[in-house]
């Protein structure tokens, strides 16, 4: 049997996840692509403190929470350049 989607989101991070949520609740019929098991850890994703209202209007907040998200005061990465950049939330 094939399956016919409005609209094919690569990738089920925080972006492409999101994204997909609203399509679908817009009435979307959306295929969400994701190129792992999620069975190793993700680094790299994070995520500011400013997208708490965003988790809340969407919805999503309490499934967030549940998830037991780790509270950091800020990140530092290095990303091109052999110093560190810090970002304090």
């Amino acid at each position: 049997m094939t399956e016919v989607f409005d609209v094919l989101v690569a990738g089920g991070g925080p972006a492409g996840a999101v994204v997909a949520l609203c399509l679908a609740r817009q009435g979307c019929r959306v295929a969400l692509l994701e190129g792992t098991a999620y069975d190793l850890p993700r680094y790299g994703e994070t995520l500011p403190p400013e997208i708490n209202p965003v988790l809340r209007g969407l919805g999503l907040w309490e499934a967030f929470q549940a998830l037991s998200p780790l509270v950091a005061p800020g990140t530092i990465s290095v990303w091109g350049d052999p110093l560190p950049v810090e970002a304090d939330f």
